[in-house]
């Protein structure tokens, strides 16, 4: 989108934040939902759903700071915003545990599927 001219990192500019709260809407995962329904199957609605909401539900507690600044989860409708608990990437610096016992848990989770 910036063809090379800035680093992932440093990009906080109103499009950016717009593609972010959009795609960590509770709205565009059911609209994305519904199409997987009609398109394909209610096997593929229905793992988008569970996919798509459950990454919306563990980042509600973890996004407290950055250019996120609280998920918004009725985005664009509403504007209110989750409170927060923590901030993951000054959780990780922190401890580094955390992160470990996230790739435990997906690669479980991948195991079991």
């Amino acid at each position: 989108m910036h063809n090379g001219r800035m680093r992932f990192t440093d990009i906080n500019d109103h499009t950016t934040r717009f593609l972010y709260r959009t795609n960590h809407s509770i709205i565009t995962a059911i609209f994305a939902s519904l199409i997987g329904y009609i398109a394909a199957n209610s096997e593929i609605g229905i793992g988008i759903a569970a996919g798509w909401l459950l990454h919306i539900l563990m980042d509600i507690w973890t996004h407290k700071g950055g250019i996120v600044d609280g998920i918004r989860p009725f985005y664009p409708l509403s504007g209110w915003k989750f409170p927060a608990i923590i901030w993951w990437k000054e959780e990780l610096a922190r401890r580094k545990w955390i992160y470990i016992i996230n790739l435990a848990a997906a690669t479980a989770a991948y195991c079991l599927i």
